[in-house]
């Protein structure tokens, strides 16, 4: 960048030259002209009281940062640099690389042009309150939860530049934005057994056995529909793969703690076992040969279920036949880890989940099968004893 001009300071407050305290510095270069407010709101904290002296010095020193050689370095530059870094070191998988491209769109939609050292602390508070409520051309306001979002992302963006572009992060200083999301339902002891019971007595279809497999071994809605029957061996299930909803293909787990064995509780190694002789019928009644390759969720032509369609047809029956109204598919899963937590270590919860971190369980240390196991056996046992009162009960 060439900087055309010596540069001007202007008064923001209607006031005397030598009372004023509010100015912007202004640079002509040959990019157009580059603005700054003095003091900011870190100036002002420091002790500097904004004298036109003061601002005149700023403004030199404004000059000299346009001049410094790092100084053309943008947000979008950077944001491609710290994503390439993650990227190459492994970090991060395909499908959160997508994630963070997603989220950088919003983001270099307010940031992208500006460079690094005119991103301050008012700078960023401003952009991302005009994210939160014009973000993306969007009408409704963003929600905090996902601003908080926006903001994790842009602050680890920023402290990657460090010592190399900046000298201190300007996110360091704001406030996050609150996350507003609940939290995620689970059904009750009670609730769940019945609604075993209910789904355990209606014929086993692919539909059917997708809920079975998400409420009694807790997989993401992307890996039910992934799932051979080669996965399904040894009393476990093992999780290898998931459909990539926004790549529309079938990829790798959501991150590397994904791949996972899932032991099977008795229920519902039971009810696969029946249900896989159903299936081969089925299939050979319209030409097709089942094989260890086909899908254990399977469409009625013997290929993949898509997601989108086991979801629409869980938000149809849900309250119709299991009266779990509001209840999404995803807190079936949600549902299984909760149950399992009270009968397992948090490295069991973590491991069976599939989760990279702890972080992830909230306040939910055995790593290995034998452990794993036993903790679903125990969940076995506890369903039984549910389904066992409720037929007591309905006996009486």
């Amino acid at each position: 960048m060439k900087v055309t001009g010596k540069g001007s300071v202007t008064r923001l407050e209607k006031k005397p030259r030598s009372k004023c305290r509010k100015w912007r510095l202004r640079v002509p270069t040959d990019q157009g002209p580059k603005t700054r407010r003095f003091p900011s709101a870190a100036e002002r904290a420091s002790g500097i009281e904004g004298t036109y002296t003061q601002a005149m010095q700023a403004k030199d020193a404004f000059i000299a940062e346009l001049l410094s050689p790092s100084s053309d370095m943008t947000f979008s530059q950077q944001a491609e640099r710290w994503l390439r870094i993650r990227k190459s070191k492994g970090l991060i998988s395909d499908s959160t690389e997508r994630k963070y491209r997603d989220d950088l769109k919003v983001l270099i939609a307010e940031f992208g042009d500006d460079r690094l050292c005119e991103i301050d602390r008012i700078r960023s508070e401003d952009g991302l309150e005009n994210i939160k409520y014009h973000g993306g051309k969007r009408v409704e306001v963003l929600s905090g939860t996902y601003m908080n979002q926006l903001y994790t992302l842009m602050k680890a963006i920023m402290e990657n530049a460090v010592g190399i572009y900046i000298e201190k992060n300007p996110l360091q200083g704001c406030e996050a934005p609150k996350i507003d999301t609940g939290k995620r339902k689970s059904l009750d002891r009670e609730t769940f057994a019945r609604f075993l019971v209910t789904l355990m007595s209606m014929p086993l279809s692919a539909h059917t056995v997708a809920l079975l497999i998400a409420v009694l071994a807790g997989l993401r809605r992307g890996e039910i529909v992934a799932l051979k029957w080669s996965d399904v061996y040894d009393g476990a299930i093992h999780v290898r793969r998931a459909y990539i909803e926004k790549a529309k293909k079938i990829g790798a787990t959501k991150s590397a703690s994904g791949i996972r064995d899932v032991p099977l509780v008795e229920q519902l190694e039971k009810a696969l076992n029946t249900w896989k002789t159903i299936q081969a019928e089925m299939l050979a009644a319209i030409g097709v040969d089942q094989t260890e390759d086909t899908f254990v969720v399977a469409s009625n032509a013997g290929t993949m279920m898509y997601p989108q369609n086991l979801g629409s047809w869980w938000s149809e029956v849900r309250g119709p036949l299991f009266g779990l109204d509001g209840i999404v598919l995803h807190e079936l899963r949600h549902t299984y880890l909760t149950m399992l937590a009270s009968k397992s270590s948090s490295q069991s919860l973590k491991s069976i989940a599939g989760w990279a971190s702890l972080a992830m369980a909230d306040t939910y240390v055995h790593d290995d099968e034998s452990a794993n196991r036993e903790a679903v056996s125990e969940l076995g046992n506890m369903i039984n004893f549910e389904k066992a009162k409720i037929t007591q009960r309905e006996a009486m």
